[in-house]
């Protein structure tokens, strides 16, 4: 049904396809955010000559195992499951497509870690260290055939709505740590510019800073405050491989 929806919403759209992208291998991967994306970015993609395939896991990171909060906020149950759940996906994706890019999406590489049993807090240097080690071992495994991996930045949370009911915007912390997360990607690109690029989608989605707007250029992108429906998935997704092939074409 969500993918019935985005492709509608993309035959709508009266921009042109995607050129200089054709026979691209995309692999989508990440979380829940990922796998909002998902729907919108296959519809372009497919329009455009792009295959676009998922190994989003919904509630892990791509590189932050198990995880929990020094401040009690909301978390996934059962992040423990999350390092082997997300080897065996991701794994399988890169067997079946051997993709040229990897788009890694997920929110979870900002949460405070469980190393060797004890908690390592968030925007502590030894967290940093240790989330930096976790994120170039997941890079060799998604690189070894050569593709190169975009991270994408995360935006904090937006007003939204979701099951009838108004939903708490981004505190002040948590911009912080979406702040501290979109600083650590870029830190980690830096140290692997030629396997890795960013592209912001966080200032795509708050153009003036944390503060997200419930709408951008006209539509709610994420009515729930996070997550992307079909129509505004097709409307970022077009934005994203737009960016992504400006990003490869540069580093080429």
């Amino acid at each position: 049904m969500e993918l019935r929806a985005a492709r509608a919403a993309n035959a709508r759209s009266s921009e042109p396809s995607l050129r200089g992208q054709e026979g691209t291998r995309l692999l989508l991967i990440g979380d829940s955010t990922a796998c909002s994306l998902y729907p919108g970015l296959r519809a372009v993609g497919e329009s455009s000559g792009i295959e676009v395939r998922q190994a989003a896991v919904v509630g892990c990171g791509v590189a932050s195992g198990e995880i929990v909060s020094a401040r009690h906020d909301y978390l996934p149950l059962g992040t423990k499951v999350c390092p082997g759940l997300v080897e065996k996906t991701v794994s399988r994706g890169l067997h079946e497509l051997n993709p040229d890019v990897v788009v890694w999406m997920s929110v979870w590489e900002k949460s405070d870690l469980v190393v060797d049993g004890r908690t390592v807090a968030a925007g502590t240097p030894e967290r940093d260290v240790e989330m930096l080690a976790r994120m170039g071992a997941a890079l060799h495994r998604l690189t070894r055939k050569g593709a190169r991996v975009v991270l994408v930045t995360e935006a904090p949370h937006a007003p939204g709505r979701a099951f009838g009911q108004e939903l708490k915007r981004s505190t002040t912390v948590d911009d912080a740590e979406f702040a501290g997360l979109n600083q650590l990607l870029r830190r980690f690109a830096r140290g692997h510019a030629d396997e890795t690029v960013v592209v912001d989608l966080a200032a795509k989605l708050c153009p003036a800073g944390s503060r997200c707007p419930e709408r951008v250029e006209g539509i709610r992108p994420r009515p729930d405050g996070a997550h992307f429906d079909p129509p505004s998935a097709v409307w970022a997704a077009r934005w994203l491989l737009k960016e992504i092939g400006r990003a490869r074409h540069t580093s080429a």
